[in-house]
């Protein structure tokens, strides 16, 4: 009897800060379903190697809104690693930030949104909400 093969999802990827806080969603699809189903990507992970997937889903896409023009937005990943040469990172970090303008002076700026995530440190990635809030 072969035992069937437990697929595993790693909270722990150097791209997943970023993505959360670009706002990315994935799309999956189960072939006895007509509709796909959209879950963002932040509440995808649910622990060390447990995703909200079921067997039978496949992701079939992954999506990033564009940023909106009329605004500032700045959209950075940093990674921190044992070495310069060393691809494993220690931590990982995603910053998505939105500025607009302010209503009393066109060169004035105030925030509009802020995403701060980590990766890398706990068994799934930690978005920063209550720092966000505080912001």
């Amino acid at each position: 009897m072969i035992e069937k093969e437990k697929r595993c999802f790693s909270s722990s990827s150097d791209i997943n800060p970023v993505l959360i806080a670009a706002g990315a969603t994935l799309e999956l699809r189960r072939f006895d379903r007509p509709d796909p189903r959209s879950i963002p990507l932040k509440d995808f992970y649910l622990g060390h190697r447990q995703a909200s997937i079921e067997d039978n889903e496949v992701l079939v896409a992954i999506h990033i809104p564009l940023m909106d023009p009329s605004k500032k937005s700045f959209l950075r990943s940093y990674k921190q690693a044992r070495r310069r040469d060393d691809s494993k990172g220690i931590v990982s970090a995603g910053f998505h930030v939105t500025l607009d303008r302010s209503s009393a002076d066109e060169n004035q700026w105030k925030i509009d949104s802020v995403c701060f995530v980590f990766g890398g440190m706990s068994s799934k990635t930690i978005v920063a909400t209550r720092t966000q809030e505080r912001l």
